[in-house]
């Protein structure tokens, strides 16, 4: 049914796919580290603490084709800081 050379094929193809899947997989795989802090550790490293509504989320392409996030909030209520009556959040990630 099949040709005899098709089993030496399958032998090397599937090698080949593995090392390319993995050479396309590996650029973007990126490593962080998120320190865990206690709510006093984070007020006291906060500039603004805000109680809000969130209006808009829009994401882009930064510099270097990395993908961030706009969050645009409408504040209600300032608990820290002299924030503007809205403001936007860049994160990384789209």
């Amino acid at each position: 049914m099949f040709p005899k050379f098709t089993a030496p094929i399958r032998r090397f193809i599937l090698p080949i796919l593995a090392v390319f899947t993995l050479l396309v997989m590996i650029p973007n795989t990126f490593a962080s580290t998120v320190l865990q802090l206690d709510m006093q550790s984070l007020v006291a490293n906060s500039d603004q603490i805000v109680v809000g509504r969130v209006e808009n989320l829009e994401s882009y392409r930064g510099a270097g084709g990395r993908s961030y996030t706009a969050i645009t909030i409408n504040v209600d209520e300032s608990l820290k800081g002299q924030p503007d009556k809205t403001i936007v959040i860049h994160q990384v990630g789209g």
